[in-house]
């Protein structure tokens, strides 16, 4: 996979969703990514991958990187099986 592709915020603005659902405020998701919270209300805008990923290592490390975090992200709608390997992968 080649990390400059862009994608649209969907996936990301979904994970930070999450994140807050499970405590883990946008700031957090977002630290060092280059991106802000209200860049992912733009569907015109575009996330790149290696943004992406980086938003999931935050959201994994903030979690505590818990046994299944992985599997529980998959089973959210919307995470795609590129981001759910990377979550596998952390582990």
């Amino acid at each position: 996979m080649h990390r400059d592709v862009p994608r649209t915020p969907t996936g990301t603005l979904y994970l930070i969703r999450q994140g807050a659902d499970h405590g883990v405020s946008a700031e957090v998701c977002l630290r060092g990514t280059g991106l802000r919270a209200e860049q992912l209300v733009d569907p015109a805008f575009e996330v790149r991958a290696d943004q992406e990923l980086a938003v999931i290592a935050n959201l994994t490390a903030a979690l505590g990187n818990p046994v299944g975090l992985g599997l529980a992200f998959r089973r959210w709608k919307g995470v795609s099986p590129r981001a759910y390997r990377s979550l596998r992968l952390a582990r």
